[in-house]
């Protein structure tokens, strides 16, 4: 990632990409892994809550995709109740972290 010295103007297409900067996506991984923040993730009880409500509105065994799914919290979860589940994210960081923890959910990395 290229650093500008000076403030683009307003608009302004750049290289930068603070999304997919290795800096950032560590610290995005850790503010995920925080269960007693919602910086990044929300807190362990309200992922909980998230996940009961789409389970009792939908079928154990249909396909979930998670975008955006970050470390997988919600996609272990749903795995876990009996669903197909694919997350995908552009935090290599967070794909790396979620395809060690549970290796039998389809990560994708997006760029």
């Amino acid at each position: 990632m290229k650093i500008k010295d000076q403030k683009p103007v307003l608009f302004e297409k750049t290289e930068c990409n603070i999304w997919t900067d290795p800096y950032i996506q560590q610290q995005m991984l850790k503010e995920h892994l925080n269960s007693s923040s919602d910086g990044a993730s929300r807190r362990k009880e309200s992922i909980q809550k998230i996940t009961d409500f789409v389970v009792s509105n939908s079928q154990p065994g249909t396909q979930l995709l998670d975008l955006g799914c970050g470390p997988g919290l919600y996609t272990s979860l749903f795995k876990e109740k009996g669903y197909e589940v694919t997350g995908m994210d552009f935090n290599k960081a967070s794909i790396e972290y979620a395809i060690q923890k549970r290796e039998d959910i389809n990560y994708l990395l997006t760029i």
